[in-house]
């Protein structure tokens, strides 16, 4: 029994509990720009195209 405004020592025992988790991987799909009017599309596809010329190490 607990009693107030009284310095006491409690034991209790906590029972153990397993939990298995699984992991899943979820990859986003992969969306295609659909503004082909825009500039900046022409742009980045001239920056992915000429990729391997721009890196330093190749210069």
């Amino acid at each position: 029994m607990i009693k107030l405004k009284k310095s006491q020592t409690i034991d209790f025992k906590l029972a153990s509990n397993q939990i298995t988790l699984v992991t899943a991987e979820v990859k986003a799909k992969k969306q295609r720009y659909r503004r082909k009017n825009n500039p900046a599309v022409e742009l980045m596809k001239n920056v992915i195209r000429n990729k391997d010329n721009n890196r330093l190490e190749g210069l």
